[in-house]
């Protein structure tokens, strides 16, 4: 589901999700919201000139599908010892009754891979740099 800003992004989250204001505030929604931007960030090494959360498509589906994931772990529909950027993995984030992966793991890392991860490296700088003698 393609949404065009933040608060799109929130209502049809919370929509799919049944997951109301009364359970998770608005302020607490905002740091879930904050959480799953910075884990796809960390995940596809995104440097901030190439983010397009609503620009572009699969960073979409990966913001939706990332958003899902987290709401539901601070609702406490979802175990997890702590949601902690960059260490989400299959054996942290199991369903409550059963112990399996959940369905929204398994579609967030998806999304995630649709995500065009950076291909630069290193530090980029226009400034030109002198040695030796010019010092």
């Amino acid at each position: 589901m393609r949404t065009e800003n933040d608060q799109e992004l929130e209502e049809a989250v919370r929509d799919f999700t049944c997951i109301e204001e009364n359970v998770v505030g608005e302020e607490e929604f905002q740091t879930v919201l904050s959480d799953a931007k910075r884990h796809i960030k960390v995940r596809r090494s995104l440097f901030e000139e190439e983010i397009d959360w609503y620009g572009d498509d699969a960073q979409n589906e990966a913001l939706n599908w990332a958003t899902k994931l987290f709401l539901k772990v601070a609702a406490g529909d979802l175990d997890s010892t702590e949601v902690n950027v960059g260490n989400i993995n299959e054996t942290s984030l199991q369903a409550k009754n059963d112990n399996s992966y959940t369905v929204w793991y398994r579609n967030m890392e998806s999304a995630l891979r649709n995500v065009k991860p950076s291909t630069s490296f290193g530090i980029r700088s226009n400034e030109r740099r002198t040695y030796g003698d010019d010092i």
